[in-house]
């Protein structure tokens, strides 16, 4: 008997080693799990905030681009509005020089109406 009086003593000591290992690493397992839980749930969170500011991005873009289409569709209603007044500025000149052909015109038969009368009852 004295034999199992001194195995028993080793086995209660292995066993308790083995349960405070199997404790301890417990332990560590649960804080490594808290601690990637956390790290997971902080990054998720960082992506949603790029997530939101790529969002925003896109939409500044998407007006910037709006906007430059609308310049551009601005600059061709411009240079139309140019050609349409050139257009009006030749037409009035074209109206300006047909006036002013008729004004010649009649001027020109009233001289030649007076230099006929002049030579007809001075003759």
């Amino acid at each position: 008997m004295s034999g199992k009086a001194t195995n028993v003593p080793l086995r209660e000591h292995m066993q308790r080693q083995l349960d405070d290992m199997r404790r301890m690493l417990d332990e560590r397992h649960v804080a490594a799990q808290t601690a990637l839980i956390a790290a997971l749930a902080t990054q998720e969170k960082a992506l949603d905030k790029a997530l939101t500011a790529i969002n925003e991005r896109l939409h500044l873009l998407n007006e910037l681009r709006d906007d430059v289409a609308t310049r551009a569709e601005v600059g061709a209603l411009e240079k139309e509005q140019v050609n349409l007044a050139s257009r009006m500025d030749r037409s009035e000149g074209r109206g300006t020089g047909v006036s002013a052909s008729w004004g010649y015109l009649v001027g020109a038969l009233g001289v030649a109406l007076s230099i006929y009368v002049a030579l007809r009852g001075g003759a």
